[in-house]
Formats: C-alpha cells, sequence, structure tokens
C-alpha cells in the first residue's frame, strides 16, 4: 500500500460481518472513513490468504459511488471469499486531492463445511 498522506483523510473501524465463514460464502467489510475538504474518489483493498504455506495475494478496486460523494460516513462492500484460509485484508482510500488515508487491516477466516448438518450459505 501506498504510504498516507499527512493531511489526507482517515479509516477507522474496519469490521467483517461475519469475520468467521465458509468458502463461497458473501462477507460484508465495513469501515467509516472522514475527508477534511475533499471528495474520496475510491479506494483498495488488498488482502492475503493463508492456507498452509501457500500464501495468495490479490486486490480490489473500491468503487467511487461506495462513498455517495460525502465527506463522511460508512461505507459497507460485499466480498465472496473463495480459498479457504486465514485472510488479512488491508484497507486505504484516496480522496480527489490526491491524498491517501491511512491503512487499516483486519483478518477473516474461510473453512469447507464437511458436515451435512451444518448449512452453507446462500449462493
Amino acid at each position: 500500500m501506498p504510504s498516507p498522506s499527512a493531511d489526507g483523510p482517515r479509516i477507522s473501524n474496519l469490521v467483517f460481518d461475519p469475520s468467521d465463514t465458509f468458502v463461497g460464502c458473501t462477507v460484508t467489510m465495513r469501515f467509516h472513513y472522514q475527508a477534511a475538504d475533499a471528495e474520496i474518489t475510491g479506494g483498495l483493498a488488498r488482502w492475503s490468504v493463508a492456507h498452509g504455506r501457500r500464501l495468495t495475494i490479490d486486490g480490489l478496486a473500491l468503487p467511487r459511488d461506495a462513498f455517495d460523494g460525502k465527506d463522511a460516513g460508512d461505507v459497507s462492500i460485499p466480498l465472496t471469499l473463495r480459498n479457504t484460509g486465514s485472510y488479512r485484508y488491508r484497507v486505504q482510500i484516496e480522496d480527489s486531492m490526491g491524498r491517501r488515508s491511512n491503512v487499516l487491516e483486519q483478518g477473516a477466516h474461510a473453512e469447507v463445511t464437511w458436515a451435512w448438518w451444518i448449512a452453507p450459505c446462500a449462493r
């Protein structure tokens, strides 16, 4: 992730709901943002997922419309966890002046259910 700007927007309270789920299920990434004097133009979520010794790294551009042109608010973005393992997410946003926010980090976990009595998520 790029270095944060000293006077850039700020993000806080990064959570995943639920934080533990099954592969193929959707989790919702939520965080609060606040910008001083510029519109949020988007952001970036990068993640790594570790399964044993295997590490996969990927990313996602956060859409501008998720911020509704507001200078502060809460963002909810649905994500589908496609691999088993422990996920580590890093999130950063950027404003229209090119300033980057602080970086938040949070984890989630996905596994495969082998028990027939545990209902998988709705796909």
